[in-house]
């Protein structure tokens, strides 16, 4: 059963009517209509003597933006200006200066060789945003990030820094309710340790592998060694149950915290703290393992997104010795990005070419799941999820809470008052006013009696296709999941750009809509889902029950590779054992069976394998005296073999308690040089010495003086 959290009404939309049931947006509006408008209006009639339709057609054009402005909520603004850029300049051949290899001519350096921050550069960065013309002439420009230092921090711009970690998914969907609301709680913590002015991105990138890169991974190729029906066989198997049961997905989710710190240093130092941090917070949600990336490995996830299919290499050696001045950006930017639709970008790179477009979800319902990350995920297609959260200060929370509720308490006041003029009830108010009263007290008292505090929110989806007819396929699942959870989702008309760059495991969220959520509102859009266990050249076990997806295991490439079997009776306990026997030994492992009740025997002679049958009737024996001389290692084995021995014997005996310490080293002193002497001696292999060898070199050695042979009676107590 899925979990659910209450959500509150959008605190931009409780506006509060101050006016002839204006509000104060509305009546700013008004007031421009009448003053741009009428005196327009009064100006062109009267002052130039024009025709009163032709006056009235011209004051429209202005008043339809107020009005807008006034009575609608935007939802985005145009682009700014480009609608088709690309990486300037093409080389005659068609290679653009995006490729490693030599430049055409110079370009600005972002970082110096020490990866530390160009401060020319910084300034006139800031300078073209205070004036607001920064306008992109490349693709580069268009990448949310200025530069990137080694240990994979990097700069936004406008004082802005981000690094991003890497976490595993925990099994969080198959979990019982309990344990569910635990995760949840403490993820909630997570997101409550942020301050006011840091952001945190939680993305989940969705990508789907071909059916021959899975098999390439799971099959086995033929040895030529007579069992190479039994490899097609598992392989065809294999291949069925793959094509019936799985969704051939793999996600990779990150998290990206974002600061603000003018000084380079000091947000260093800050980011550092913050990842060990979320590092050690993220552990102690059911042990979710979570890795810090370097630039190189954040630099490949980006490639991955924004140059699907392209192989990525990158040295940071080589990186730091080229001429010139060399750009990260470079390494991940596409060639060129088509903007002309106001719904779709076209990306397009040396040998990949996509189509993409974005959605953001424009309505929450009063209850949310915690299936929406789930059921995104799930979706077989190149899916981007993003949640951009932005934490306010507990003071802060409370005072926009409080300002919102005494402006609505003004309103019912004001209702209350006209209705009593009216001759109708004070207490009888429009149900949108009380849902809106009810809710602010509710928000209020959940901020005052917690320690919870608002967060601004924004979840962004990205989907990619090779064809505009597949993308729009996509776009409709992507909608379709959304609304099974009572949620809305739009397109980003005219600012597809912006939300690219959203998307991208960068922290930067430039689109400017949000969604003022309380902690455990966030912490509902968990992005746990299921443990995915997909370990190349392994065993193939069977499908993920709740994702789909193959479970691929080698046990060998463990520390620990042991295991067990639990099931009940009937429940196919045998045949999994023989499964993973069989596709273990098809693999060239050695193998060793104890069946007492020869379960496993058809196994062993259908594979050719040696069957030794001990028992008291039976002629083969084990010989405990065996030593393997060619065994490689540290100590003696024959010395080794010797220790084991005496240990046994004494256990045989009644244990080795009464024996004298010097009679149990001279014993094995002159059983391990008897037989290391006789097997160096040997010019040719030889079987292994046994006791018999022994017997005309061995002696009892001299008790030492004062010491006496044990009484009879002791020797048979011994015995005994």
């Amino acid at each position: 059963m899925a979990l659910q959290m209450p959500v509150y009404r959008e605190l931009t939309a409780i506006e509060s009517k101050v006016f002839m049931g204006l509000s104060w947006r509305q009546l700013g509006a008004a007031v421009l209509l009448a003053l741009v408008c009428g005196g327009g209006y009064a100006g062109l009639v009267f002052g130039l003597g024009m025709d009163y339709n032709a006056a009235m057609y011209l004051v429209f054009i202005p008043g339809v933006p107020i009005a807008a402005w006034g009575w609608m909520r935007p939802k985005g603004t145009q682009t700014r200006g480009v609608r088709r850029v690309r990486v300037a300049p093409l080389h005659p051949k068609g290679r653009s200066t995006c490729s490693t290899g030599p430049r055409a001519g110079p370009r600005p350096r972002e970082t110096d060789r020490e990866g530390t921050i160009d401060g020319k550069n910084k300034e006139k960065d800031h300078k073209a945003r205070k004036r607001g013309q920064r306008l992109p002439r490349s693709v580069k420009q268009l990448i949310g990030y200025d530069s990137m230092l080694r240990n994979g921090i990097a700069y936004l711009g406008d004082d802005r820094w981000s690094a991003t970690i890497l976490f595993q998914d925990i099994n969080y969907q198959l979990s019982q309710e309990e344990h569910q609301m635990e995760i949840i709680d403490r993820w909630a913590k997570l997101i409550n340790s942020f301050d006011a002015g840091q952001s945190l991105q939680i993305a989940a990138y969705t990508r789907t592998r071909g059916m021959d890169e899975i098999l390439r991974d799971v099959t086995m190729p033929d040895h030529g060694d007579g069992l190479d029906a039994f490899r097609r066989d598992y392989n065809s198997l294999v291949a069925g149950k793959l094509e019936s049961a799985s969704r051939n997905t793999s996600t990779v989710k990150t998290l990206t915290v974002t600061i603000r710190e003018p000084d380079r240093e000091t947000a260093v130092s800050t980011l550092n703290a913050l990842c060990t941090s979320l590092t050690a917070q993220m552990r102690a949600i059911d042990e979710c393992h979570a890795t810090r990336l370097d630039r190189a490995q954040r630099l490949r996830l980006m490639a991955e997104i924004l140059r699907p299919g392209e192989p990525f290499e990158f040295d940071e050696r080589a990186f730091e010795s080229m001429p010139g001045r060399p750009d990260t950006k470079d390494l991940v930017c596409p060639w060129s990005i088509d903007a002309r639709d106001p719904a779709r970008l076209d990306v397009e790179s040396e040998s990949s070419r996509f189509h993409h477009r974005t959605l953001w979800i424009s309505g929450l319902p009063p209850e949310l799941s915690d299936q929406l990350i789930n059921d995104l995920t799930s979706i077989r297609a190149h899916v981007n999820v993003s949640i951009h959260l932005a934490p306010y200060d507990r003071g802060e929370s409370m005072t926009i809470v409080r300002r919102k509720n005494a402006e609505i308490k003004m309103q019912v006041m004001e209702t209350r008052r006209r209705n009593r003029k009216q001759g109708l009830d004070p207490d009888d108010l429009p149900d949108d006013l009380a849902d809106q009263q009810a809710q602010l007290g509710e928000l209020r008292d959940e901020l005052s009696k917690t320690n919870q505090r608002l967060v601004n929110g924004m979840i962004v989806i990205g989907v990619s296709a090779e064809s505009p007819e597949r993308l729009d396929l996509a776009c409709k699942t992507v909608k379709a999941k959304v609304n099974a959870q009572s949620c809305k989702a739009e397109s980003l008309k005219f600012m597809q750009l912006e939300g690219l760059v959203a998307e991208l495991p960068l922290g930067n969220n430039p689109l400017p809509m949000t969604r003022a959520l309380t902690t455990n509102s966030a912490a509902i859009l968990i992005p746990f889902t299921t443990q995915e266990v997909f370990e190349p050249r392994g065993l193939f076990y069977r499908s993920n029950a709740r994702s789909g997806n193959p479970i691929v295991a080698d046990r060998r490439a463990h520390m620990n590779s042991n295991g067990f079997i639990l099931g009940t009776s009937g429940g196919g306990k045998s045949f999994t054992f023989k499964q993973e026997i069989a596709g273990l030994f098809l693999n060239r492992d050695d193998e060793i069976i104890i069946d007492p009740e020869r379960e496993y025997l058809p196994l062993a002679q259908a594979f050719g394998g040696q069957i030794v049958r001990i028992s008291a009737g039976s002629t083969s024996r084990i010989n405990p005296l065996d030593v393997v001389l060619e065994e490689t290692g540290d100590g003696d084995p024959v010395k080794e073999k010797t220790n084991n021995v005496v240990s046994m014997i004494g256990s045989l005996v009644g244990g080795t308690r009464d024996w004298t310490r010097w009679r149990r080293a001279s014993w094995t002193g002159a059983r391990c040089n008897c037989t290391s002497g006789s097997a160096n001696r040997a010019p040719t292999p030889r079987p292994s010495p046994h006791s018999a060898t022994c017997a005309t070199c061995w002696r009892p050695p001299a008790r030492p003086p004062g010491t006496s042979s044990p009484s009879r009676s002791a020797r048979t107590r011994r015995a005994a």
